[in-house]
């Protein structure tokens, strides 16, 4: 399980390094910048031999990280040219100490505050590999002046571009663009992935991510970080344990309102998932046009309704029956209808997992979000938050961190707030990102196959919080699996219910 960071969290981790281990600054830019260079010994695009490489520095700590990066290549036979931008009166101590250091072993350093000077440097050199140590993950201004240019120039080049702990421009909080930044191939963040790593557009100019870590991990505690992200061992962790001696009730009931008239397929991609996943039962209370559908799924249970609104009953006493309850797939536009069968499933305080067409009723009856409790687990694309929060799309896209941690913490329940990284917020501070997966996931069905995963784990023992950041990397890893047999395009959802069974 990978530790997520903020730049603030992050400053207070140096610092304890520093205060309350004992371990001197330079130590830990020396053991960064080692990490670094075993990245690039592993770029197979350059040759370490024969490449020519410049380190882009700044005045800031990043640029003596550049600096230490510059000094370990040499020790390993790679020459290379550093550049510092800014005036040397504004050098940070810890770049004017390696400054001096590089300097007395000969090495190449040139500081350049000067436009001019600096577009005149790139007319008349070219680089297989850039080395961007311009700014580190504290940066909160707009990027200007020569350092704008240095990161035009820098884009320019046809060089592989590799970043040092963030790509320069990047904000390591919320992932924003600060006027402009490095584009880069590959980024190796120091110690721990930052916030801006995973954020857009943020994690567009983050390339391959790898980490470099400064110090062992063991004098933090795991309950000093709110934020994480899953790793395919954490799957195993996770998992409910099976038993040799166990039966169909061992595994959870799972209990399924979807599936409205000419809608069936959502019904039975969330029936499906639940079941790939390891539930023991599923009952799914559905349009009765729609029964035909589950021929290929005799083994779920079927209530079938002519109308929403005579449903009511067949959901109460599958409250009753089931584990947990997965509600919306599918269930249509009678928000009215959907909405009274919402509130009892809320009333019930069951685990239960909110999507699509009841989200949309929930956005319209907002009396119901009172009702939400700890149990619930909400699953909204941006568009639907939007509806639920009653603001523009692009406000969600723009702060999708604030709006998860916001929404879960006041309404009391988990919120999985979709997307290319997927925010998972629990009602009590815990944030997963999800970044497995890919384009192969965007269509239709795929947020049904979700729902069905995350209900079938909630069914088995998990709490809502890891149900719901299980199921996003499940799903999205189970793409991964699928896209390296079909391409992105060809991925189907009964394809991720093929691969959801491989997965261990």
């Amino acid at each position: 399980m990978l530790k997520i960071t903020s730049p603030k969290e992050m400053a207070k981790i140096d610092a304890f390094y520093s205060n309350e281990v004992g371990i001197d600054g330079q130590i830990l830019m020396e053991n960064a910048s080692f990490g670094v260079v075993n990245a690039i010994s592993n770029i197979e695009k350059v040759n370490l031999c024969t490449a020519k490489i410049l380190i882009v520095c700044g005045v800031g700590n990043n640029g003596g990280d550049g600096l230490c990066v510059q000094r370990l290549l040499k020790m390993r036979g790679t020459d290379s040219i550093a550049i510092i931008i800014g005036s040397e009166s504004s050098l940070s101590r810890s770049v004017d100490r390696n400054l001096s250091i590089n300097r007395k072993l000969g090495l190449d350093v040139t500081v350049i505050d000067d436009d001019k000077a600096l577009c005149t440097f790139f007319e008349k050199n070219s680089f297989e590999l850039i080395i961007d140590a311009i700014f580190g993950t504290g940066l909160n201004r707009i990027v200007d002046g020569i350092y704008k240019t240095a990161v035009e120039l820098i884009n320019e080049q046809s060089a592989y571009r590799l970043a040092i702990d963030i790509a320069s421009g990047i904000d390591g909080d919320t992932g924003r663009t600060l006027g402009c930044c490095v584009n880069a191939d590959e980024t190796v963040a120091i110690q721990f992935i930052k916030r801006g790593h995973l954020l857009f557009p943020g994690r567009e100019y983050t390339g391959k991510l790898d980490v470099a870590p400064i110090c062992p991990q063991s004098g933090i505690a795991d309950s000093d970080f709110a934020e994480r992200m899953l790793e395919h061992g954490d799957i195993a962790k996770l998992l409910p344990q099976r038993k040799q001696n166990s039966n169909k009730g061992s595994y959870g009931k799972v209990l399924i309102i979807a599936g409205a008239k000419g809608m069936g397929g959502a019904a039975l991609m969330c029936a499906r998932s639940a079941y790939a996943v390891g539930c023991g039962l599923v009952k799914v209370i559905c349009h009765r046009d729609t029964v035909q559908y589950f021929s290929t799924l005799p083994e779920a249970m079927i209530s079938a309704f002519d109308e929403l609104d005579e449903a009511l009953d067949a959901v109460k006493k599958g409250i009753e029956w089931a584990n947990t309850v997965a509600i919306g797939p599918g269930l249509g536009t009678d928000c009215s209808a959907i909405a009274k069968l919402l509130q009892t499933v809320l009333s019930s305080r069951k685990t239960a997992v909110i999507d699509a067409d009841a989200l949309n009723a929930l956005s319209v009856n907002r009396k119901l979000l009172s009702l939400l409790h700890p149990n619930a687990i909400l699953t909204p694309h941006p568009a639907e938050m939007s509806r639920i929060c009653g603001c523009d799309t692009a406000q969600i896209l723009n702060s999708p961190l604030y709006i998860a941690q916001s929404f879960s913490a006041i309404n009391r329940c988990t919120l999985l707030l979709k997307g290319a990284t997927s925010i998972i917020a629990s009602h009590d501070g815990g944030i997963t990102y999800n970044t497995s997966g890919n384009s192969g996931l965007s269509k239709g069905g795929s947020g049904d196959t979700l729902t069905g995963i995350i209900a079938s784990l909630a069914a088995q023992g998990l709490n809502p919080y890891d149900s719901a950041s299980l199921g996003a990397y499940l799903l999205g890893l189970s793409c991964e699996s699928a896209t390296k047999a079909l391409g992105e395009r060809l991925v189907s959802n009964s394809m991720l219910e093929h691969f959801l069974n491989k997965q261990e």
